[in-house]
């Protein structure tokens, strides 16, 4: 019984340190997609509008709620450095099954749980990131923002 209680209380801990993040949607999508709210651990700037700060070498737990305005049998994810020409994240896994249930069906909420680790070579400073979640048709299916971080050393 003790170890339950544990659980439950470490499962809040976690829960109320996760922050709402400001967010923006991309300019140019198709907006099959309403992002309802985004989240990023141990963001305590969130409160005050501003970037996350996260240590480089250290990993970023993200994420966020969408609702799709379509019905697919996948989804792929795709994280970028979004400046004049978006920088794809390499390595990162693009099925984003793996962070969400599928099928992904219309008008129903979904939770995106994201790890993003930070290499210690990236460069300190702030950086838009975008992400990018697409059903089948790329073209019709797309869930795209835009929120801001802040690398640190």
């Amino acid at each position: 019984m003790k170890v339950l209680g544990s659980l439950v209380i470490l499962a809040l801990v976690g829960i109320s340190v996760a922050e709402v993040a400001k967010f923006t949607y991309c300019q140019n999508t198709v907006g099959d997609c309403k992002v309802n709210e985004v989240r990023i651990n141990n963001c305590p700037e969130a409160v005050s509008g501003e970037p996350c700060k996260i240590k480089r070498g250290r990993s970023a737990e993200i994420e966020f709620d969408f609702t799709p305005d379509f019905d697919s049998p996948t989804l792929e994810g795709r994280l970028f450095w979004a400046s004049e020409i978006d920088i794809p994240l390499v390595g990162m896994e693009t099925d984003s099954c793996k962070f969400t249930s599928c099928p992904i069906v219309k008008n129903e909420k979904r939770t995106y749980n994201f790890t993003l680790p930070i290499s210690r070579k990236f460069p300190a400073g702030t950086y838009d990131v975008k992400w990018r979640i697409t059903g089948t048709k790329p073209e019709q299916e797309e869930c795209c923002f835009l929120t801001q971080i802040k690398l640190t050393k």
